[in-house]
């Protein structure tokens, strides 16, 4: 069956993280209540952006966002809160051999923008070389 087996972990000084379920989104569909520990979500295989968050008092925190290729047996993946609840959330495969379907990042969210047509880097422009100071008194008097 394919899918994506994800594994909530809390950092073992956060216990009090236990109190507030985790939720996940994929493909920016409905949120899904998750449970601390391994969770199977059903899909199909292929390509997907999977987010992953728990609500605590600031709401959102420890978001965690992926693109994922699910190959047609299912994708192992482990979800690891932070340290501090303001850092965004681990998303990472179990399998070391599976790594390069699973690619972190903010980049599905928020797209960064492409240069436009025509677009080429600034050139450093050439700054005039001052003259002299009795080259400058004698154009004010040449100007006079």
């Amino acid at each position: 069956m394919s899918g994506i087996q994800l594994r909530c972990k809390v950092f073992p000084l956060a216990f009090l993280l236990y109190f507030f379920k985790p939720r996940c989104s994929i493909d920016d569909g409905p949120e899904q209540v998750l449970m601390w520990g391994e969770n199977m979500l059903p899909g199909p295989p292929g390509r997907h952006t999977l987010r992953v968050w728990y609500p605590y008092l600031t709401g959102p925190t420890n978001v965690a966002n992926a693109v994922v290729d699910v190959p047609p047996q299912g994708l192992a993946v482990v979800y690891k809160t932070r340290w501090i609840v303001f850092l965004p959330g681990k998303l990472e495969a179990v399998d070391p051999s599976y790594a390069q379907y699973v690619q972190t990042g903010q980049t599905q969210y928020r797209p960064q923008q492409q240069p436009g047509p025509g677009w080429a880097p600034q050139q450093p422009t050439q700054q005039p070389m001052q003259q002299p100071v009795q080259q400058q008194q004698q154009k004010k008097e040449d100007e006079k």
